[in-house]
């Protein structure tokens, strides 16, 4: 228990709210120090508890959440947190389980590459299982330098992999601190390096080419959002149209405001003289207007649409605006988060659709491409949007991305209160930027709002919590990174690895079932 509490505590110091990133690489020190002489079942157990705690502490603002968004009583809500906690810690308790086994079936056959294997383990775990949010080991790097290379090449399971193997040899190294043999770190040495040249050699870089972008945090408040009424509705409105107003005339290559900052719903039909006038055709034309004769150039809001009669389904959306207000284009949020735009199984179940605080929306079928005509570059430049949540997903995100050379991220971090929530979210959405090799410009209802350059650096942000306009020169780079290019390839190598691990280990029955008390083992020569 010891060990688990120390884990999970070292864990949770290297994320928000501390960001200590260097806990990363001996945060799984305690759990592979204690394995070796533990049962599968005492391993897993072990693991397991240091997963709960984890992710217990770092996704405690999920009661605040559901309290602040539902009228779920507070036992329902903790009980949900206690839930959630206990499926995603099973991680830790699953790697646990089988990281002995792994090592004792490389150790036999050749002992060097253990801690790799057990890295690469870890890997696999993370990059399989199921999980809501996803967050990996390897984020808590994302600012370290190098940390981009590695994801450039293929992604958050590598950089997980690269954390884990200091993990596994700084454990090795404790066990056999008094006879520690060269063999011990050789493996983890040969692997990182096979790693960190080519992460370096096919690095992406800037091409000297930059886009000016004004930045909209309307800041509308938890209280105005969960209480809207129309005239609410119309006072935040006010406040988007002043921010856009303010914004000089023909200086930006773009303007980009957040989900949900067109507070009233999307008329599509806005450009058609001879559409039925009501509140909202009136306000998307009033922010066409405030567009035409502010900034007057292209520009990207989030807001919510619901498409005519017969279907009236909704949606969230991105609406694409050119310098005149003329709407270009709009996308359609593709993943929905679960138990706030819908209700996992209402398909089947349509009580759940009762659920009060909880949106119904449906989601959206292409990927988000937005020509931008850019006056810094002289020619069009190819935007790909992602609205919230969904910029976590890295297969997405890619595969929607194109040959776009921007990537918007529109978001709400309202809902999370004063939580870490927002700065883990901007965590995991950062490494997108640095696996495409695009700069990725964020716009969030109350922060974070900022700039992500194509390293996966936060370069410029807005502080949370207050109206502005951040203007932000981001600039360009080449795009053309091997996890663009090819995907995830070292993921599945990892899994592969392993089964055939786990499948040596237990045909020798005696790697898989250790007893209770196993002989000591003298390190290898």
């Amino acid at each position: 228990m010891a060990a688990a509490v120390l884990a999970a505590t070292l864990f949770t110091l290297a994320f928000p709210t501390t960001e200590i990133a260097p806990l990363a690489f001996v945060a799984l020190v305690p759990l592979l120090v204690t394995m070796r002489t533990r049962t599968r079942w005492q391993r897993f157990r072990i693991g397991w508890l240091a997963g709960f705690l984890t992710e217990l502490v770092l996704f405690r603002w999920i009661p605040f959440t559901l309290t602040a968004m539902t009228p779920l009583p507070d036992a329902v809500t903790w009980g949900m947190c206690l839930l959630y906690a206990a499926w995603h810690g099973l991680r830790i308790g699953v790697f646990l389980a089988l990281a002995e086994p792994v090592r004792r079936a490389t150790l036999a056959r050749f002992a060097p590459l253990a801690p790799v294997a057990v890295a690469a383990l870890y890997a696999m775990v993370e990059w399989l299982w199921p999980v809501i949010f996803p967050w990996a080991l390897g984020h808590a790097a994302w600012e370290i330098p190098g940390a981009s290379a590695l994801l450039a090449l293929q992604g958050v399971p590598l950089l997980t992999f690269v954390v884990a193997l200091f993990n596994a040899a700084f454990s090795e190294a404790f066990i056999h601190r008094k006879a520690l043999a060269h063999a011990h770190l050789l493996g983890p040495a040969v692997a990182l390096g096979l790693v960190l040249v080519p992460a370096v050699l096919f690095a992406p870089s800037p091409t000297g080419e930059s886009i000016r972008v004004a930045i909209v945090q309307p800041n509308f408040t938890l209280a105005e959002k969960k209480g809207a009424t129309q005239a609410t509705r119309k006072v935040l409105l006010e406040r988007l149209l002043g921010l856009v107003r303010q914004i000089p005339r023909d200086t930006f290559d773009l303007v980009i405001a957040s989900e949900g900052a067109f507070p009233m719903w999307w008329r599509l039909d806005a450009d058609d003289p001879k559409a039925p006038m009501n509140a909202q055709l009136e306000a998307t034309r009033r922010l066409q207007k405030a567009i035409a004769e502010g900034p007057h150039t292209h520009a990207v809001f989030g807001g919510l649409r619901v498409e005519p009669a017969p279907a009236r389904i909704s949606h969230n959306s991105a609406v694409h605006l050119g310098p005149d207000g003329t709407l270009l284009g709009h996308y359609d949020k593709q993943t929905l988060v679960p138990f706030s735009e819908y209700v996992p199984f209402s398909d089947i179940i349509p009580a759940l659709r009762d659920i009060p605080g909880i949106s119904h929306l449906t989601p959206g079928e292409t990927a988000c491409r937005f020509p931008i005509a850019s006056k810094s570059l002289g020619h069009d430049l190819l935007v790909t949007c992602g609205i919230c949540y969904e910029s976590m997903f890295p297969d997405k995100t890619r595969r929607d991305a194109g040959l776009a050379r921007l990537l918007v991220n529109l978001t709400i971090d309202t809902w999370f209160g004063t939580s870490t929530a927002p700065r883990l979210h901007l965590m995991t959405q950062a490494a997108r930027a640095a696996e495409l090799g695009i700069p990725l410009v964020r716009s969030a209802l109350t922060g974070i709002s900022g700039v992500v350059d194509g390293n996966g650096h936060l370069v410029a942000e807005l502080p949370r919590d207050q109206p502005g306009v951040l203007d932000a020169t981001v600039t360009l780079f080449d795009g053309d990174t091997v996890f663009r290019a090819l995907g995830q390839f070292f993921a599945p190598f990892a899994t592969a690895l392993c089964i055939a691990l786990l499948v040596d280990a237990y045909r020798r029955r005696r790697l898989l079932f250790p007893l209770a008390n196993p002989p000591r083992e003298e390190p290898p020569t």
